[in-house]
């Protein structure tokens, strides 16, 4: 609450010079006092997620100002006369209300302030293809993008449905992100592992591939390098030496600085991880296990880079009585120099907890957009949350964005940058397989 306080009435006072003996003169004029009001100036647009501040103007000096009403997921602050207000990814439209209530002259009143807040986060006109000009519907297919080509998306292998679910498969795909066309990739010695995962090397064009699952269940801990710049792309075997993971569903990150990969979780075909490994990409390649205490076991989980640092929500633990996927809902950052875990975030209902859903991190915003999965093995969360990692703590909220795509389980997610957009696509929920690329409009970027 927020007090200032003036003398409500100006008094001018003269003495009159006279002998002694006379009596002085007063003269009283009495001020003219302005109604109590406010007169909040109001942007004219306001952005999902933005802080504006909206001057109260108050009519009279003398006001007590409090803020009573805030409209869901957003936030408001009172520094003086200004009201500090952050709309939350929830607030669409004109209907963003807030209640500011002020005392003035023994009076107390409540103001409404209308924000119209716009949506910048939005879901776009999906990008389709017919069955023969691109890959078919799959699960868990691994996206990613050569840092020095950002308008290719690269697409490799996953589980087919054909000729039955979990058809591993070993395709390369080159998705033209101008054009929106697919063609196939020539590529040599691919393996056969789906559920793996992908960074990108030390050099433009080159990625690793680490761990999966084979068409026989085994879950593999081979690591292959391939460069997308050469034509065909061939897959090489890394042999390397020390204790190496064992992983599918997992992570995996490169921190480049130090000349490594890590990785992280994962489901190791007996049981579920939470290890932390470090493979040197300096011969002679070696695995080493890092000791850190962090998150809980799990598998299928988000996971993100944020900088210099791994950023991991939510996944399947080992199954709790009835509940076989026993999700966490917790967010934690492993940091690549020092390989220390710290958490951002609890569990909430703002970000559900589940597995094998989609998600990434817009670099611009900082901001961790996750989409779908399941909580139960059958059912798929429609929710779209964001966690902000820019503020401390970090904060989810639920993204209000209208028209949302059809939710699923085992999808994958890529971050296309240049275009301020995010792909979400392929998988499958009860009845229905995918072979799509759902856009996300992130809307324009902050300024500088």
């Amino acid at each position: 609450m927020i007090r200032r306080t003036a003398t409500f009435l100006a008094v001018t006072c003269a003495l009159a010079c006279g002998p002694a003996g006379v009596p002085g003169e007063f003269d009283l004029r009495p001020v003219t006092l302005a109604p109590c009001a406010l007169s909040p100036v109001v942007p004219a647009r306001v952005q999902q997620g933005e802080v504006v501040r909206i001057p109260l103007s108050p009519s009279r000096s003398n006001v007590t100002l409090a803020v009573v009403t805030v409209p869901a997921g957003a936030e408001a602050t009172l520094e003086g006369e200004v009201l500090v207000f952050r709309p939350g990814f929830e607030s669409l439209g004109a209907s963003s209300v807030l209640e500011v209530e002020f005392t003035c002259g023994g009076a107390t009143t409540t103001v409404p302030v209308r924000v119209p807040v716009m949506g910048q986060v939005k879901w776009g006109a999906p990008v389709t293809w017919a069955a023969t000009a691109g890959p078919d519907a799959r699960e868990h297919p691994l996206l990613f993008v050569d840092p020095a080509a950002p308008d290719v998306l690269w697409l490799y292998g996953g589980f087919s449905f054909v000729p039955r679910q979990f058809t591993v498969v070993n395709d390369l795909w080159r998705f033209d992100l101008t054009a929106n066309t697919w063609t196939r990739a020539d590529a040599m010695n691919a393996p056969l592992l789906g559920g793996g995962r992908i960074s990108a090397g030390l050099r433009a064009g080159e990625f690793f591939l680490f761990g999966g699952q084979t068409p026989a269940d085994d879950v593999s801990s081979e690591v292959y390098r391939f460069d997308v710049t050469q034509t065909p792309v061939r897959f090489e075997r890394v042999t390397a030496t020390g204790p190496a993971p064992i992983a599918t569903l997992g992570a995996l990150v490169t921190d480049a600085a130090r000349r490594r990969l890590i990785s992280f979780g994962g489901y190791t075909g007996a049981d579920i991880s939470n290890a932390v490994h470090a493979l040197s990409l300096d011969a002679p390649n070696a695995w080493s296990s890092e000791s850190t205490t962090g998150p809980s076991v799990r598998y299928g989980f988000f996971a993100a880079r944020d900088g210099e640092r791994l950023i991991v929500f939510s996944g399947a633990q080992r199954p709790s009585g009835s509940n076989q996927i026993n999700a966490a809902g917790d967010v934690w950052a492993l940091e690549l120099a020092t390989l220390r875990w710290t958490k951002l975030a609890d569990a909430t209902v703002d970000a559900p907890g589940r597995r094998n859903g989609c998600g990434g991190i817009d670099p611009a915003t900082r901001r961790f957009y996750v989409w779908s999965g399941t909580p139960d093995g059958s059912s798929a969360t429609p929710m779209l949350s964001v966690l902000e990692l820019s503020r401390t703590p970090a904060v989810w909220s639920r993204v209000s964005a209208p028209m949302p795509p059809t939710a699923r389980g085992s999808c994958s997610a890529i971050v296309d940058a240049p275009r301020r957009r995010m792909l979400f696509g392929f998988g499958n929920t009860l009845g229905q397989q995918f072979a799509d690329l759902q856009v996300l409009e992130l809307g324009d970027p902050p300024a500088p």
